[in-house]
């Protein structure tokens, strides 16, 4: 019997019964399919001198003939890859003792490898065979040319660099974590099966069992580094990672977005100071320090509806109206599950989606000078609905038609006491300022009083006395 065998066949095998042989080893690596004829006759033949047998018929079973799959190589890309400038008919010729069949088509030719040369198939291989023969000695000794590019950073890469850079200021130390999560812990969030990150990809080789899945968002790992840390009995925690997260999208590549998420934990510690601002006003601050130095106007929070975020205690951020990430408390159900040593520890998580932050970022800032004329300051203290946002009063008072308010920004927040019940009292500072000549105090106080009547007739509240 003369046979051959599918070497990835052989090789599979061998391997899932870890069982090599002489002939496994033969067989995997390739044999001559069109040379078994050869072979049987010459067998057959010693066997009729030496042995004395007798020839009887040949029985060939060969379902598939071999052909050969012939691929085309400029004669060119020979020569810069061996550094050579040998001319295409001794190129051929070398190919053509070497038992290759070649056909020129001018600038290329056509390669046909035989049947016992499967490992012929592109270009590279080509340039081996021609390097064989050619001799190694022969080829001249080059330095290698690689061109170098400017250098020029891109502006996304800059914005990216000074978003990490502005983070670190407000004193928070990255972290790198692994892209991967457990299945529980979109569970250990709260996540439910209608929300996008949910839309996990599936690892087929993980690492372990507990990190089975590409992550589709940042918080379940800055929680694990939140929980490590406070194991140890570190007090003060500010971690951030930028990094990507993934999506499956229904195609053939996931959806790759780049998220900055943000954890932080203070341990509760005498101060002289009976004011505190708390670690939601301190994310918060270290936020809006980055969105200022960024120069993104129109920055606004609202209500978070996150299921890990504590009610009341959280907002979504928004840039020129569009949702780009979420600031919170971390929810008591989520910290009774962590099982911390510490006791109802305050938690504060953020998680910002920098494609859409970094569409934000002006490409340039147009500066004004300085008006030399004097501002005059109001206060506007109004009692609206407890559940209007003080984000929409403000904006309020922006649209009023006048280009003599300068500067807005909410003061005093109040309930209780005078306050009716489901209402609250909200302060506010109004700086208006021209800029071609000083205001009167009859001029601010008719457009004060005007604010005032369109302030009460959009918010439907009325003006704390």
């Amino acid at each position: 019997e003369s046979a051959y065998f599918e070497p990835f066949s052989v090789r599979r095998t061998s391997k899932r019964l870890n069982l090599v042989s002489e002939s496994s080893y033969r067989f995997e690596r390739g044999t001559d399919i069109e040379f078994l004829e050869d072979a049987l006759n010459r067998a057959a033949l010693m066997i009729t001198e030496i042995a004395g047998g007798t020839i009887h018929e040949i029985i060939d079973v060969y379902p598939v003939k071999f052909a050969a799959e012939p691929f085309d190589v400029r004669y060119g890309r020979i020569n810069r890859i061996l550094g050579t400038t040998i001319s295409g008919t001794d190129l051929l010729g070398m190919l053509r003792r070497l038992g290759i069949s070649v056909e020129d088509r001018g600038e290329s030719f056509t390669v046909y490898p035989p049947s016992h040369r499967r490992d012929i198939r592109r270009d590279n291989d080509v340039a081996e065979e021609v390097a064989r023969v050619f001799g190694y000695n022969m080829i001249p000794t080059t330095l290698p040319r690689s061109p170098l590019s400017s250098g020029r950073i891109t502006k996304r890469a800059m914005d990216v660099g000074r978003i990490r850079e502005g983070i670190r200021k407000s004193g928070f130390t990255e972290v790198i974590n692994y892209s991967f999560m457990p299945a529980s812990a979109l569970d250990l969030i709260g996540i439910s099966d209608s929300d996008e990150r949910r839309k996990a990809i599936f690892v087929n080789n993980p690492l372990s069992q507990e990190e089975g899945l590409l992550r589709t968002t940042l918080a379940p790992a800055l929680i694990t580094n939140l929980k490590y840390n406070l194991d140890r009995g570190v007090k003060n925690i500010r971690l951030f990672e930028m990094s990507k997260v993934f999506e499956d999208i229904g195609n053939t590549l996931p959806s790759e977005k780049l998220r900055l998420g943000g954890i932080l934990y203070r341990d509760k510690a005498p101060s002289l100071w009976k004011e505190d601002a708390g670690g939601f006003f301190i994310a918060k601050g270290a936020l809006e320090s980055l969105f200022e130095e960024l120069k993104i106007p129109d920055t606004s929070y609202s209500p978070s509806s996150e299921p890990f975020l504590h009610r009341g205690r959280s907002a979504d951020m928004s840039v020129s109206g569009s949702r780009v990430g979420y600031l919170g408390v971390l929810s008591p159900e989520v910290v009774e599950k962590l099982e911390l040593k510490k006791r109802k520890p305050e938690i504060i998580l953020f998680e910002l989606d920098l494609d859409l932050l970094l569409r934000g970022i002006p490409d340039s800032v147009t500066y004004v000078p300085f008006t030399k004329y004097p501002p005059v300051d109001r206060d506007i203290a109004v009692v609206v609905d407890e559940t209007m946002p003080s984000a929409h009063v403000g904006e309020i008072i922006r649209a009023f038609p006048s280009d003599l308010i300068e500067e807005i920004a909410v003061f005093d927040y109040f309930k209780g006491g005078n306050i009716p019940p489901g209402k609250k009292s909200l302060a506010f500072s109004v700086v208006y300022r021209s800029k071609d000549r000083t205001l009167t105090d009859d001029e601010v106080e008719g457009l004060h009083a005007a604010l005032l009547d369109y302030l009460v007739e959009k918010t439907g509240g009325e003006i704390r006395k």
